[in-house]
């Protein structure tokens, strides 16, 4: 199928009048709306409930999808780019996404999103949907307000203006690679929790042990990748030793339980150089074979380098 321009797209509906549906910035024609009247779960298939014949299957993971060229080929780039391989079962043609960012359900949402039914965007969703709307080159050439501009907009002024969010955001981007790196997610979020952990002198030193909900104790959830981009960034940015000192131990208690009654703490903190140096007694250590304990134990060792 040979690609298709934003504006030969454009002109498809030209004929029909254009209804503002839910953003007043977006129009779209009166047929395309018409197309889906709902979506319906069938075993590992999804169908979009319409008067019109569905000529479009995609299947992503396990799952297929039954629906209609047209609202996705106006608004993904990468549909229109693509050239769509008849279906060898049924009528129309049939797509497979690999390594689709955020997998099945995400691609549902992306469904819904292009037949103009409402988008929910949460910071559990919006890094994956971020990701997938790059995939599919979800652009302003093909519509303006698409997914490409809602998802940056709300994670730039509504997810990086909290630290709790921003946390959420930075969880679900673990099996997001490496899309969420290279669309800078984990680094802007990875730099806003390090600023914020530099510059928040409201926390009572005890808050780390008093609460589990403070920004210290959850950086100190994060996994082995994120936790030390969040650290480095913090050292980068001078942090008082003794609260990089307090995360690392928090870090410490929380995937290193073996070791607890061991955990020596903060022998000093490297005035001189503003390094953080610490020390734990290895005995214990050296009797586990566990991959995840040896990958846990070396993270916490970096750190003392």
């Amino acid at each position: 199928m040979n690609s298709v321009s934003a504006d030969q797209l454009k002109s498809f509906g030209d004929d029909a009048d254009a209804d503002p549906i839910c953003n007043k910035s977006i129009i779209f024609p009166n047929r395309v709306v018409a197309l889906a009247n709902s979506f319906e779960k069938k075993d590992r298939s999804w169908y979009v409930k319409s008067q019109i014949p569905t000529d479009l299957s995609i299947q992503v993971d396990d799952i297929t999808f039954k629906a209609h060229k047209f609202p996705l080929i106006s608004k993904c780039g990468y549909m229109s780019s693509t050239e769509l391989k008849p279906s060898t079962s049924e009528n129309g043609y049939h797509l497979k996404l690999e390594n689709f960012p955020g997998g099945a359900d995400t691609f549902e949402t992306i469904l819904k999103f292009c037949y103009n039914l409402p988008l929910d965007l949460s910071p559990l969703n919006v890094a994956p949907l971020r990701c997938a709307s790059e995939f599919l080159y979800m652009t302003e050439e093909f519509e303006a307000g698409n997914l490409i501009s809602k998802t940056e907009a709300f994670i730039t002024f509504v997810v990086l203006a909290s630290w709790r969010d921003t946390l959420t955001v930075l969880r679900s981007c673990a099996n997001l690679s490496p899309w969420a790196e290279n669309l800078q997610i984990v680094r802007r979020c990875c730099d806003l929790l390090a600023w914020k952990a530099c510059n928040d002198n409201n926390i009572p030193e005890d808050v780390v042990e008093r609460n589990d909900r403070c920004l210290y104790s959850d950086i100190a959830t994060l996994g082995i990748d994120h936790f030390m981009r969040v650290i480095t960034t913090m050292k980068a940015r001078r942090a008082k030793p003794e609260i990089t000192g307090k995360i690392i131990m928090k870090y410490a208690e929380n995937f290193l339980p073996i070791i607890d009654d061991d955990l020596e703490g903060i022998r000093g903190y490297g005035l001189g150089k503003n390094e953080l140096r610490f020390s734990v007694t290895r005995e214990r250590m050296e009797e586990s074979s566990s991959l995840g304990f040896q990958e846990h134990k070396e993270t916490i060792e970096k750190f003392e380098r």
